[in-house]
């Protein structure tokens, strides 16, 4: 709820700096199609906030009007995605680790209850990588439901898991962390290795 604050924030700020700009607000539910909808749209883009399984946003797409979605779940080349999920973030984050030409590239991951995208997110990472010439690796730290500790922390399991992946992983490599907590345990867990 915060990111979506934040990101309505600043299109109102950046509507505010730029007097041109009209912002519109339109309510809509994401199982059920909107009535504005059926009526002609008065805009020249859209930011939303809806899931892939929301079915009216097909015809909306149809419509050709410009618009970039702030929730995961969306094909990057159907509706460019600004979210800390879904497949346009995870290129993203791939392209600049490509780009940093070391021999070893590696992602490190841990799942949520019912995380369904992270096989996703996983084979994305293993296809881009390849494109590249890099032989990928990958480290799956376990269910880590209690990651919101402070400071961050693995299971004893799960440390144990990162912790012999990172002894093993040729340097100098390109490390990604699949989120927040996990960039937090993979730096202080390097650091006690010397790495």
């Amino acid at each position: 709820a915060q990111y979506a604050l934040s990101l309505l924030e600043g299109a109102i700020r950046y509507a505010e700096q730029h007097p041109h700009i009209r912002l519109l607000e339109l309510g809509y539910e994401s199982r059920r199609a909107p009535k504005w909808l059926d009526q002609p749209l008065d805009c020249h883009g859209m930011m939303l906030w809806a899931a892939s399984s929301s079915a009216w946003v097909q015809h909306l797409l149809d419509t050709g009007i410009p618009m970039v979605n702030t929730c995961g779940g969306w094909p990057p080349e159907r509706m460019p995605v600004v979210a800390f999920s879904g497949p346009g973030v995870v290129q993203t984050a791939l392209d600049h680790l490509c780009g940093l030409k070391r021999p070893t590239i590696a992602i490190v991951l841990h799942r949520f209850a019912g995380d369904a995208e992270f096989n996703d997110r996983l084979n994305l990472y293993r296809n881009h990588a390849m494109k590249f010439g890099l032989h990928p690796r990958s480290q799956d730290v376990g269910q880590q439901n209690g990651s919101g500790a402070n400071p961050p922390r693995l299971t004893t399991r799960g440390q144990n898991r990162l912790t012999a992946f990172l002894r093993r992983l040729p340097l100098p490599a390109a490390v990604w962390a699949s989120d927040d907590f996990m960039g937090y345990v993979i730096v202080e867990t390097a650091q006690s290795l010397g790495l």
